[in-house]
């Protein structure tokens, strides 16, 4: 289109599904092309079904999911609370917290993109005709991680606030990250 459009949108799914039915692939290539395409559900959407559910009205499309942003700290809390004990917690009168290990968030992108590059690892590793050029991408993406945890470890000594224990930690996590992705490049692409 002229102006770009959301990936999960009608329009753009529309338009990608016939570009991915003039590629005549098999069957089975067609199907994972097909899923990856329209696994996607519409943000927009989601976010403003519930008010218009409540309000009795109908939305577009029939959609009757509701989406609801929870965000990464999600995993850390074990309970359902209300509004009130929530802003008590965001504002320090209470603790709502469960006791589970809560690793940095340079930690927690780090295994986003590990997980990410498995994929890719995988995905490359059953194409028939991998091409040289996602050969280097997958290698320059696995370089990048390795900088990535560099840079990460540099930052650890400027954890002024937290306490040794917890620098000590972090640059453990790393460490256990950067084997993983030892791992993960060692295997033939």
């Amino acid at each position: 289109t002229d102006k770009p459009i959301c990936t999960a949108s009608r329009q753009y799914q529309h338009l990608k599904i016939r570009e991915l039915e003039a590629q005549n692939l098999p069957a089975e290539q067609h199907a994972l092309a097909l899923e990856a395409l329209t696994v996607k559900d519409c943000l927009c959407e989601g976010l403003s079904a519930s008010p218009i559910l409540v309000s009795g009205e109908e939305p577009a499309h029939k959609l009757t999911a509701v989406t609801i942003c929870p965000g990464p700290n999600l995993a850390y809390f074990s309970g359902v609370f209300s509004l009130k004990q929530m802003v008590d917690h965001i504002y320090g009168r209470t603790n709502l917290l469960n006791s589970l290990p809560r690793p940095t968030m340079f930690v927690n992108e780090l295994d986003l993109y590990l997980q990410y590059y498995a994929k890719e690892l995988a995905k490359h590793a059953v194409d028939p005709a991998p091409t040289p050029r996602a050969a280097r991408t997958l290698k320059a993406f696995g370089t990048n991680l390795q900088s990535g945890i560099n840079y990460y470890r540099e930052l650890v000594p400027q954890f002024r606030q937290e306490t040794e224990a917890y620098r000590e930690q972090v640059l453990a996590d790393l460490e256990a990250r950067e084997r993983q992705l030892e791992g993960l490049m060692a295997v033939p692409a």
